[in-house]
């Protein structure tokens, strides 16, 4: 990991950083002749407040400043006069080779940690909640196989065991529970629980069945994707919210002697529970609207045109890197996510996700 040198500097200067202004300099004036880019200062707004701020450039006696917790928007130009030093804080920015290996190595720590908690944070707040539908599966011949009713609930909770290492937030989990009727190998989790921990892109834990482990978690805007792997199949989801809708895509791959093959795929349209379902229009999809290069690697793809403007695509065959990809358009909004993998064991390398503009008229 790249250690990124602002958001190091507002880890250990934190103490410094302050939303709310004062109407006097924090410090007595001192010689800014060292200052250089990301520097932490006080600066003086236009109406005579301080505020913590960082530098951003340097021009003769001149500082850009962006004014910390403000948007990009409050940025500009200040003279020598309308800035003063904050004892303590840094004044240039902080790199990696700066750091002692203890020092790196727990930093590298708590911003994963905070990486982790932002997109279980994120996850469930997007997907938190109960819903319901309908599903369709398709065989390996992308031919309609069975229709299920679908129930998915999630629900966060705060007083779980904690795991090992111990984190601050190893307490939190997200409990999901899933219902696909009728049963006869349609249901998937049933009931898991995905920790902050789960979220870190490298992270696999086992599961309690068939020696099969979980990883390959992550959340991005409205998408969140996990897998299931074990010696004889490879699962992954892929689900999209948009306001009241909810699609959840799953692949499944059985193991061959060399590769992974596709075996089926499962389509689950869901809306909150108790509430009226959105019509599916019968517009069917239309394609991706930028196929990832591994969709264009010149090995055999399936895609699924469905109503609604969908469109499901995913490799026959997995024998290494792969992606599947979920696109889908409403309304004037079309989205499109994909899970991008480096090896079928349930591991991710991204979740990425493209929201482009379309007119009403146009299929997009």
């Amino acid at each position: 990991m790249v250690v990124c040198a602002p958001l190091f500097l507002a880890a250990v200067v934190g103490a410094f950083v302050a939303v709310n202004p004062r109407s006097r300099p924090p410090v007595r004036r001192r010689s800014l002749e060292e200052l250089s880019e990301g520097a932490i200062v006080a600066a003086q707004d236009e109406h005579g407040m301080w505020y913590n701020a960082q530098v951003l450039a340097t021009s003769e006696d001149k500082y850009l400043v962006h004014y910390l917790g403000w948007e990009d928007y409050w940025d500009e130009w200040l003279e020598t006069s309308r800035i003063a030093r904050i004892p303590g804080a840094p004044k240039k920015p902080a790199t990696e080779a700066d750091l002692s290996p203890e020092a790196r190595e727990a930093f590298r720590r708590k911003a994963l940690e905070a990486n982790d908690m932002w997109q279980f944070n994120h996850f469930s707040q997007t997907f938190e909640g109960a819903f319901e539908g309908t599903g369709e599966r398709f065989d390996k011949t992308l031919a309609s196989e069975a229709s299920f009713a679908a129930a998915l609930d999630l629900s966060r909770r705060d007083d779980v065991p904690d795991v090992e290492p111990e984190t601050p937030h190893g307490v939190w989990a997200a409990v999901l529970d899933e219902t696909r009727l009728p049963a006869g190998g349609l249901d998937f989790f049933q009931t898991l629980e995905l920790r902050p921990i789960d979220f870190r892109g490298d992270n696999v834990r086992a599961l309690d069945d068939d020696a099969a482990v979980l990883g390959g978690t992550a959340a991005n805007v409205n998408a969140f994707t996990t897998a299931r792997a074990s010696p004889s199949e490879l699962v992954c989801d892929v689900w999209l919210r948009k306001d009241a809708k909810l699609v959840a895509l799953r692949v499944t791959y059985a193991a061959t002697d060399d590769d992974w093959i596709f075996a089926r795929a499962d389509v689950a349209r869901l809306s909150p529970r108790g509430t009226p379902p959105d019509p599916i229009l019968p517009d069917l999809g239309t394609g991706i609207y930028d196929p990832h290069p591994l969709l264009n690697n010149g090995k055999p793809v399936h895609e699924l045109f469905l109503p609604d403007k969908l469109t499901c695509a995913f490799p026959t065959r997995i024998d290494g890197a792969g992606v599947i990809t979920l696109d889908w358009t409403i309304g004037t909004q079309r989205s499109q996510v994909d899970r991008v993998f480096e090896r079928p064991d349930a591991s991710l390398s991204s979740l990425e996700i493209t929201d482009v503009l379309v007119p009403e008229d146009l299929d997009g």
